[in-house]
């Protein structure tokens, strides 16, 4: 999408189930709610492996584990602050599955459907979005974004290493 198109809000188009959607820019609030989600990722992903883990998880590796989901939403509400809104490279950091997953997907794409399409819940995008789109997705939102190849290369995530490896 071209400058004067993010400027003017103008929608690009993403197509899925044979039906063309158009995708927009979320509102400052529905964008806020997005940044809170993002913060609270390594907790998310942390509460699953602990509980994947059982009841036999001894408690340091349990501490340990939140310690470091902590850390990491921290660091990702650190960066919030600094930059005053979540930017292109944090969007794109869990796009790629840093913070994230196939939920994060479902839920930014849900965000940039709500204003052209408000009957379409979470779950309805995630019935729309399979294995076999899921790529599809993530390049249209790469590229509604605004997001070149160079971009998608050089993101770094609030919990990625220079080399762009998730710390796991």
């Amino acid at each position: 999408m071209s400058a004067l198109g993010k400027l003017t809000n103008a929608p690009a188009s993403l197509e899925l189930d044979g039906k063309a959607y158009q995708l927009s820019w979320p509102s400052i609030a529905a964008f806020g709610d997005f940044q809170e989600w993002i913060q609270a990722a390594p907790l998310r992903k942390a509460g699953r492996k602990i509980k994947a883990a059982g009841a036999d998880l001894p408690d340091s590796i349990r501490d340990k584990i939140w310690e470091k989901a902590y850390a990491d939403s921290e660091a990702i509400e650190k960066r919030l602050a600094e930059t005053g809104a979540l930017n292109l490279a944090d969007v794109n950091a869990t796009l790629a599955g840093a913070a994230g997953s196939t939920e994060t997907v479902i839920k930014f794409a849900h965000l940039c459907l709500q204003a052209k399409h408000p009957d379409l819940t979470v779950d309805d995008v995630a019935g729309l979005i399979t294995a076999e789109n899921i790529e599809q997705v993530s390049d249209a939102l790469n590229a509604f974004l605004g997001l070149t190849e160079t971009d998608l290369k050089n993101s770094v995530s609030p919990n990625q290493g220079g080399n762009g490896k998730t710390d796991e």
